[in-house]
């Protein structure tokens, strides 16, 4: 995935899903500290099976010894003024059997 990205000049991802306080942390971290993109976390597209775990992962994306500067946390709704008008588009084909 990161050889496709980088091949289209994407440079911010827009990470969304549940589990913020594993998955997200994890990659997200990994994609801000060791493939050097930006990432953009809408607190409300993220999740977590209680709201302490939610926390969890959000605060520690602010404790990170490098890489912290590359997060932003906005809204789904602000997204679309952040990654939209920049980000080219890659194409997808779905295969039908």
């Amino acid at each position: 995935m990161h050889t496709l990205l980088k091949l289209h000049g994407i440079e911010t991802l827009l990470m969304v899903g549940q589990r913020s306080n594993i998955a997200l942390l994890y990659t997200g971290t990994k994609a801000a500290t060791d493939l050097d993109y930006n990432v953009v976390i809408p607190i409300d597209g993220i999740a977590a099976n209680t709201d302490y775990e939610k926390e969890y992962g959000l605060i520690h994306f602010t404790l990170l010894p490098r890489g912290a500067e590359r997060f932003t946390f906005t809204t789904l709704g602000a997204c679309r003024n952040i990654l939209l008008p920049k980000t080219p588009v890659i194409p997808c084909k779905i295969r039908k059997k």
